[in-house]
């Protein structure tokens, strides 16, 4: 299992952005401090969990590991940014749809399809 530190670095470097960047984006003194959350020799409070979640694009869940989940990838942040954009009639619509591309089975992944992405 990941520590809070390791899940910080992971998700700052899969969003391509350097410590000091990270820093700024979040309003800390230095890149030291986000070093330290890194390092896991020191931890950031509520707050700067909440700005390092926007500022990575992860969920407080994934940084948190309360679900164990990994963070987003684009096509999946994109798709909640979409979905957020739409009123409830058309999130309704939306989750629909959803249902109707699931129930066509050549749509759906497969364990097999999964470890042949992963090696490509």
């Amino acid at each position: 299992m990941k520590s809070l530190g390791q899940r910080i670095k992971a998700a700052r470097e899969e969003a391509g952005l350097l410590q000091s960047d990270l820093a700024t984006l979040i309003n800390v003194k230095s890149s030291g401090v986000i070093s330290n959350w890194e390092k896991d020799k020191s931890k950031p409070d509520a707050d700067k969990i909440v700005s390092l979640c926007q500022a990575l694009g992860v969920s407080c869940s994934y940084l948190l590991d309360y679900y164990g989940a990994e963070s987003l990838n684009a096509t999946e942040t994109e798709l909640i940014s979409l979905f957020r954009e739409l009123n409830d009639e058309g999130q309704l619509a939306a989750i629909s749809a959803i249902k109707g591309i699931l129930s066509e089975s050549h749509y759906i992944k497969t364990e097999i399809q999964d470890s042949v992405i992963e090696s490509a």
